[in-house]
């Protein structure tokens, strides 16, 4: 089995309590059978707290949906009690992702994260693939993995325009923010206000484009991610579906840091981990978002 990451990939820790947006709350945490079974045979006061807060296999959230094991001071009390061992799965794997093509697997650190997006978008380098792992790879794979490591070099080949490959902005892209479904009331608003202020925003995208231009970099960064987690994908469809896709969540995420800079005139790092976070968990962790992305009207 080949296993393909990008180069920050090993740099990723949980920052737990020191993360401004928890991933322990507003998410449905469900248990892996193998824990579960570990969880119903702990005994003590433990064991009863468990038992007390797993319902058809999931954790029961609180009323301000936060998992039951979350502690004030931020922490798991899970961990602290009984070690990273202890997690179920998805605790312990989020916020990595697989992607699987042949014997063929890219793994990284979703963007939902902070400290993954701070990760990425603070890199000043162009961004490397690591290829590890052994396994003879079919011709199609093969050829997939060419293509891609083409893209990835036009993209961070700074000679080439962001615009032309991903910026042409139009409101053809409403129509699927329209069709999303909304992860919260932000979205649905937001995505309003764009839609009625959007002449002045491309207006203002050369103003912008100049602001962010020691920073263009994040945009390339931010596209090789996307590339590196989606574009196997084209194993099901042609590659220019996901593309297609590609383009249009680059389009989302700079419409979105564009509204921010004008509605404050500024567009720092914290804008730039808050927006990139908050249109991850908005397309990235909804698989009828995901799907209308590469495969909607």
């Amino acid at each position: 089995m080949k296993i393909t990451r990008l180069d920050y990939y090993d740099k990723f820790k949980c920052i737990a309590d020191r993360c401004t947006d928890s991933c322990c709350i507003g998410w449905e945490i469900d248990i892996d059978p193998e824990t579960l079974a570990i969880y119903q045979k702990e005994e003590g006061e433990l064991g009863e707290k468990l038992k007390m807060n797993i319902h058809n296999g999931s954790f029961i959230l609180t009323e301000d949906e936060r998992c039951p094991f979350l502690q004030t001071d931020g922490l798991c009390e899970l961990i602290c009690r009984k070690g990273d061992g202890f997690l179920c799965e998805i605790c312990r794997e989020h916020p990595r992702y697989y992607e699987y093509c042949d014997d063929h697997i890219d793994m990284g650190v979703g963007l939902c994260c902070e400290e993954a997006c701070r990760l990425l978008f603070s890199e000043k380098h162009p961004l490397e693939l690591i290829t590890e792992g052994e396994g003879k790879l079919d011709e199609d794979t093969l050829e997939l993995l060419t293509l891609r490591a083409e893209l990835i070099k036009k993209v961070q080949d700074a000679s080439n325009s962001l615009d032309e490959l991903f910026f042409s902005l139009d409101k053809n892209i409403f129509q699927f923010w329209d069709a999303f479904e909304p992860y919260d009331d932000r979205w649905s608003i937001t995505t309003e206000h764009i839609k009625e202020c959007f002449d002045r925003l491309v207006a203002k995208q050369a103003e912008f484009d100049a602001y962010m231009k020691k920073r263009s970099c994040e945009y390339r960064h931010l596209a090789v991610y996307l590339l590196h987690r989606y574009f196997m994908r084209s194993q099901y469809c042609a590659p220019s579906v996901i593309l297609r896709g590609i383009s249009l969540y680059m389009k989302t995420q700079y419409l979105w840091d564009l509204y921010v800079y004008h509605t404050t005139g500024k567009f720092d790092s914290a804008d730039r981990i808050d927006t990139a976070k908050y249109i991850s968990k908005q397309i990235e962790y909804s698989e009828e978002n995901i799907d209308m992305l590469f495969y909607g009207a």
